[in-house]
């Protein structure tokens, strides 16, 4: 363990660990208060002006993950996952034309991964939105109506599979100022 990770506080430790699993223990179900938990964590996502357009749904009934399982050509993972959650937008309450929904999704969805993963659960992100026709095939099976949209799902379950944690800062990522001095220098 480096000297950074050595001083970090458990929220900072669980962001780092959270890593993508797709196989998970299918007769090991996520208990009901570590779900409650990760509820708790995507409901308090930060949204824009406080619209909060974020609807969960819980997946947990086997009759709906398999038939998102089969429905789908990436579906496999949902055949083993005890649990997933979509997180989706109800654009009722959004204003017309604004995408603000979709940073707002996206902080529930990964406020629910990073929780999972505070839990000793493993997960991955389930990216739906315009992705066709994994879109619409998850669309019918959820039965979801015209104004909403499915910004992905997250698969939840205990992992079948390890992945290690990131350590430190990935600096090739990293950039100081603009752009062009940060990323085009020796172009």
């Amino acid at each position: 363990m480096n000297k950074l990770s050595e001083s970090m506080p458990d929220a900072l430790r669980a962001i780092l660990a959270r890593r993508s699993v797709r196989r998970f223990h299918r007769d090991r179900p996520v208990e009901g208060w570590k779900r409650d938990c990760i509820l708790a964590a995507a409901t308090s996502a930060p949204s824009a002006k406080g619209i909060r357009p974020f609807r969960f749904l819980v997946l947990e009934d086997r009759s709906i993950l398999d038939s998102l399982a089969d429905a789908l050509s990436q579906g496999i993972i949902f055949k083993e996952a005890p649990l997933a959650i979509a997180v989706c937008a109800d654009l009722s309450s959004y204003p017309e034309g604004s995408l603000g929904w979709l940073e707002d999704c996206s902080a529930a969805l990964e406020n629910t991964l990073i929780a999972a993963t505070s839990l000793d659960l493993s997960s991955v992100w389930f990216g739906v939105y315009r992705r066709s026709p994994k879109e619409e095939h998850v669309r019918e099976v959820l039965k979801v109506p015209p104004h909403v949209e499915v910004q992905g799902i997250a698969v939840i379950g205990y992992g079948a599979e390890e992945q290690p944690p990131r350590e430190g800062i990935d600096l090739p990522l990293i950039g100081v100022g603009t752009w062009d001095m940060a990323f085009d220098m020796g172009k």
